[in-house]
């Protein structure tokens, strides 16, 4: 069975939303930790949570620059925001393509 347009976005927002939530894990990380071994155990690691956040937020900008630049796999124009957080629209809003049609065979190329 073809993958429909919507499965292929779906998919990719689905990475992106990922992505975002192993950043915030990484942010919230250190007060957990905090709460469970206390302060004075974590003085000797606080540069170990301090690059964990670091690498946190990178998680969490990258995500939310992939969720932003989705893009419609026909005519390559972003999709712009949406109104739920996730959800890929009913169709592209630029060349009216319905997302229930399969993939396209070739896809225009991210590279091009």
């Amino acid at each position: 069975m073809f993958e429909t347009m919507r499965d292929y976005l779906k998919r990719k927002d689905r990475l992106a939303v990922t992505l975002i939530v192993i950043g915030l894990a990484l942010v919230v990380l250190r007060m957990g930790a905090t709460l469970v071994f206390g302060a004075q155990e974590l003085h000797s690691h606080l540069a170990l949570f301090t690059w964990g956040r670091f690498l946190g937020l990178a998680f969490i900008l990258g995500g939310a620059a992939m969720q932003s630049r989705l893009k419609c796999p026909k005519c390559n124009q972003r999709l712009g925001r949406r109104k739920r957080f996730a959800s890929v629209p009913e169709s592209c809003p630029h060349c009216g393509v319905s997302f229930d049609e399969p993939l396209p065979q070739n896809p225009i190329s991210p590279i091009s």
